[in-house]
C-alpha cells in the first residue's frame, strides 16, 4: 500500500457509526432501541471492541458491526 494521508482515510470510528447507520436502516425500531443501548453500552462507554462483553445477543451484534465496519473500511481505502 502506498502513503496515504491519514485525514484522507476513514477511521475506525466512521465506519463502525455507518455500519451502525446501515444496521439501523434494516432493523426494527424495538431492535433499534435495543441496538442503541448496546451501541452505548459498548462503543461509548468502553472502546469499541468486540472482546467486552460475554452476553451473545451484545457479542452477535457487535461481532456484525464490527465486521462490516471493516469491510466498510476495505471499500473506502481501496477506493482512493
Amino acid at each position: 500500500r502506498g502513503e496515504t494521508n491519514n485525514d484522507e482515510r476513514m477511521s475506525e470510528d466512521e465506519s463502525i457509526v455507518r455500519a451502525m447507520i446501515e444496521n439501523a436502516k434494516s432493523s426494527s425500531p424495538l431492535e433499534n432501541l435495543e441496538n442503541a443501548a448496546m451501541a452505548q453500552k459498548n462503543f461509548m462507554l468502553i472502546p469499541f471492541d468486540d472482546k467486552v462483553t460475554n452476553e451473545k445477543r451484545d457479542r452477535k451484534f457487535i461481532e456484525k458491526i464490527s465486521h462490516r465496519s471493516k469491510e466498510i473500511r476495505n471499500q473506502n481505502d481501496n477506493s482512493e
